[in-house]
């Protein structure tokens, strides 16, 4: 995966900014793809619960306050 993040402006820290982030792009990437993961792997967790369930217990799950 590749994220690109593309920042515009004319200010004193568009300079700065893009030091910081040429600075730590690798560590950002890594917690996106951190963050994806386990994303993915929560959804993976519940689909399977979701697919058994029928129309009436699907609505009640979506619409159940937590």
């Amino acid at each position: 995966m590749r994220v690109t993040v593309r920042l515009s402006g004319r200010g004193l820290l568009r300079p700065s900014a893009a030091v910081v982030l040429g600075l730590t792009a690798r560590r950002i990437g890594r917690s996106v793809a951190r963050a994806v993961d386990d994303l993915a792997e929560s959804w993976n967790a519940g689909v399977p619960r979701l697919v058994a369930m029928d129309r009436g217990e699907v609505r009640a799950a979506l619409t159940a306050r937590p």
